[in-house]
């Protein structure tokens, strides 16, 4: 990947839609934290981006460079991954991922729920 666009990582433990985008704690450039969730998602949508980028020749979400930020351990029990967008309350568009519950989890380390979201974007 040719470093057309900028991710970031943040977390905030059981975070609600007020509080995001939450703390960061993975930029890019930076080495990978001690946190699973966190470099899961950080590679995964690196992953998705490199796809991108090879069969379509997209410099990110937008060809232009979009910042791609993404919150792990959105909410309590949130069997979930979404795209929200920007709005009054944020300067930008990201992707949370939930912790999920008993049926449904671990999408930090889903490729197609991750494609998936940045698709619909």
């Amino acid at each position: 990947m040719e470093n057309h666009e900028k991710k970031e990582l943040i977390t905030g433990k059981d975070i609600t839609y007020k509080l995001l985008p939450g703390k960061l704690v993975r930029a890019e450039g930076q080495p990978a934290p001690g946190d699973k969730k966190v470099n899961e998602a950080y590679d995964n949508v690196l992953k998705v981006l490199e796809f991108y980028e090879k069969i379509f020749k997209y410099r990110s979400l937008d060809s232009n460079g979009m910042l791609v930020v993404s919150t792990v351990y959105y909410g309590k029990n949130y069997q979930n991954a979404a795209w929200f967008e920007r709005d009054e309350t944020r300067t930008y568009n990201q992707i949370v991922y939930g912790d999920g519950a008993r049926v449904l989890y671990n999408f930090t380390n889903c490729i197609n729920v991750i494609g998936h979201e940045i698709t619909v974007s």
